[in-house]
């Protein structure tokens, strides 16, 4: 029973610190990437979608994005979005850190166009940063008035979507496609799906090993029960005649079998449910207590240990864990009361 709660509760904190994860990426990668987008000069009326669709739409962003080069550091590329909702120029925080942009100039090297890659003559715009924002991309956002120092610059138009609910953006997306099927769109679903799918792929292989460690409770519960039946033999004779054959034996051993399946998985679930919702108080108590780091935060990005409790991963593994613990106590109660009591009645005679 309590090899069965224990069992539990670390396949449910493992999948919440694996939720945790996920949903820090995705909020991290959705942070500033519109959730739906679309490459088209004119903006779309939403007016013209469904009331559904138009009120999960949070906000809206026209914008055009390029790459260019920072001459002054080593001529790294990064990223440029000219936005009508950037009012200053902004920069990454991962750019600010490695250029130190900040406390100086920052001059765009770009081109007018492929073929003047192969002339000597870039187009060079000195910026200064006024601003600073939390993102792991190398960016530069810039007022949608400064394309004109781009003159020549080839640009992408894009509009983009921001939604309320990110998981129905394939609503707004058939939407769109239905009111104009020439329209080109991409969903954060497409443009990071290796990621999450990685991510997904991740959390099955760890269920499965995790799974691992129930199976073997359960092994060691079928050889409790055959051990306890050898060990009262004798009791289990007299039971038969005395209490009506065999279907006493198999109620006693399934309620000693059933009792110990559902106590642990009662006390498996809520410890899981305890541990994912403290988990994160729990590692920063211990951290600053003995004055150590359980992951190097910096690296992921991450401030606290992530942990995200979902109602789904608890009954969906306590609710396997019951059936499978349930069924294999009736299967191994019942050759124990069938096949050796046979056995043990003829040995006795």
């Amino acid at each position: 029973m309590l090899g069965l709660a224990f069992s539990l509760t670390i396949f449910i904190t493992t999948l919440s610190v694996m939720n945790g994860f996920e949903r820090d990426i995705r909020d991290r990668l959705l942070n500033r990437a519109p959730h739906l987008i679309l490459f088209e000069e004119k903006k779309i009326n939403t007016e013209l979608l469904e009331p559904a669709i138009r009120k999960n739409i949070k906000a809206q962003e026209f914008f055009v994005q390029t790459k260019m080069i920072l001459p002054d550091f080593s001529y790294q590329q990064v990223q440029v979005i000219f936005s009508e909702l950037i009012n200053e120029v902004t920069v990454s925080s991962s750019l600010a850190s490695q250029t130190n942009c900040l406390d100086g100039e920052l001059k765009l090297m770009a081109f007018k166009s492929k073929k003047a890659l192969w002339q000597p003559v870039p187009i060079i715009v000195t910026i200064i940063p006024l601003k600073e924002i939390a993102d792991s991309q190398l960016i530069v956002y810039l007022p949608i008035n400064y394309q004109a120092k781009f003159k020549g610059l080839s640009l992408y138009p894009i509009q983009g979507f921001w939604l309320n609910n990110i998981m129905a953006v394939d609503d707004l997306d058939h939407a769109l496609k239905n009111h104009d099927p020439s329209l080109m769109t991409i969903t954060w679903k497409k443009t990071y799906s290796t990621i999450f799918d990685a991510l997904l792929s991740e959390k099955r292989l760890i269920s499965v090993v995790l799974s691992l460690l129930i199976i073997l409770i359960y092994i060691q519960l079928a050889l409790t029960l055959i051990l306890v039946f050898k060990d009262k033999e004798k009791d289990m004779i007299a039971l038969y005649f005395f209490k009506g054959g065999t279907e006493s034996i198999y109620n006693i051993f399934y309620l000693y079998g059933a009792l110990n399946v559902i106590l642990g998985v009662v006390l498996g679930c809520a410890g899981g449910y305890i541990v994912s919702k403290g988990l994160p108080i729990i590692v920063t108590f211990l951290e600053n207590l003995f004055h150590f780091n359980i992951l190097p935060y910096q690296q992921y990005f991450v401030r606290v240990f992530p942990s995200e409790f979902l109602w789904s991963d608890l009954i969906i593994s306590g609710g396997v864990s019951l059936v499978a613990g349930l069924v294999t106590t009736h299967l191994i109660v019942k050759h124990v009361s069938k096949k050796k009591m046979e056995q043990l009645l003829r040995q006795y005679q």
